[in-house]
């Protein structure tokens, strides 16, 4: 009772324009029964920001990063390492894109990603329980299609493609279109991209993984319609080094580096990353962090979130979604 009847009082407008030392008179407490208040609530160590009574609802924010994103920041101070670790890989925002399969990041280059890890490792997805049921009870064809299924199905006009060709430069569609060609075996139908593709894949190493190296170009790169007889069934080292040339021009097409040239770069990167750390611990040098670090006015118990009008007489900005305004106009507003 106690407790809602000051949380009402303290929610009024002319309790908001308070200082902190006048919000403890007019709660009828100390500073220490203040503080004893807040501790009651936490189990472990804390950061509590000051502030006056009316930028409560202020989130931590930075100036820097503010004009830069001109979006809503929620500044969280991480204060141990398990903090930390979970606070980059346990984001309850990333785990839900991931659940409903939605992509977190789009961009003008499409990627698409070729399964070459060897038979017994890849994975693919069983057909829903309704598709199950209305299938003969002893068909084995329980998974859905993916890209190899449609490659191994693509038509006789199309038998010189690679896989990685068939899978940079065409899209596949349940539904004929103007342009579709038909797969196979009444499986789809594809259409040819106007813009390629980038390819991924696991990309073995040579001196890690001589087998798989070899089998993987051979998927990509050396056309196949049954990976069993024309691939695994062979003397893949004699069929790799017979088609060397071949396999060379093909990977150009998706690869501008060599491997080599990737290796010596990165390696030289990551020599150059040791000397500068081994540099920074014998000198003592430290990074300059002061370019986006938190704003002084976080350790007065007013949160100044004072910009270019210094004249002006309202101390909180209050960001609005239209960006459809001059910058002035906008850091005024």
């Amino acid at each position: 009772m106690i407790l809602n009847k000051r949380k009402k009082k303290l929610n009024k407008e002319s309790t908001m324009s308070l200082s902190f030392e006048e919000f403890l008179l007019s709660m009828k407490i100390t500073e220490k029964t203040y503080h004893l208040a807040i501790r009651s609530s936490i189990t472990k160590p804390q950061l509590y920001l000051k502030r006056i009574p009316k930028d409560i609802y202020i989130s931590p924010f930075s100036k820097k990063i503010l004009k830069l994103m001109r979006s809503n920041i929620n500044l969280q101070f991480v204060l141990d390492e398990y903090g930390a670790a979970i606070t980059l890989i346990n984001p309850s925002e990333e785990a839900c894109y991931n659940v409903l399969q939605i992509p977190l990041s789009k961009s003008s280059e499409e990627c698409i990603f070729i399964p070459t890890f060897p038979l017994k490792d890849r994975v693919r997805m069983v057909k829903s329980q309704a598709r199950l049921e209305q299938m003969d009870e002893n068909s084995t064809e329980i998974f859905e299609s993916g890209l190899l299924d449609h490659y191994v199905n693509r038509p006789v006009s199309m038998e010189e493609e690679c896989l990685a060709e068939f899978a940079a430069y065409y899209r596949y569609s349940s539904k004929r279109g103007k342009k579709g060609i038909a797969l196979n075996n009444d499986s789809g139908f594809i259409f040819k991209r106007t813009c390629a593709r980038i390819i991924r894949y696991r990309n073995y190493h040579y001196e890690v993984d001589p087998d798989n190296y070899i089998r993987e170009n051979l998927m990509l790169f050396l056309p196949w319609r049954d990976e069993q007889k024309d691939i695994l069934d062979q003397n893949m080292e004699r069929l790799f080094t017979l088609h060397k040339t071949v396999l060379s021009e093909k990977k150009k097409q998706f690869n501008a580096f060599s491997y080599e040239a990737l290796a010596l770069a990165f390696s030289e990167v990551m020599a150059r990353t040791e000397d500068n750390d081994n540099t920074e611990c014998t000198n003592g040098a430290k990074f300059d962090f002061d370019e986006y670090k938190m704003d002084d006015t976080f350790n007065s118990a007013d949160i100044n979130t004072q910009f270019e009008d210094e004249s002006s007489k309202e101390k909180v900005m209050f960001i609005a979604p239209d960006q459809k305004i001059n910058s002035k106009t906008y850091l005024k507003n």
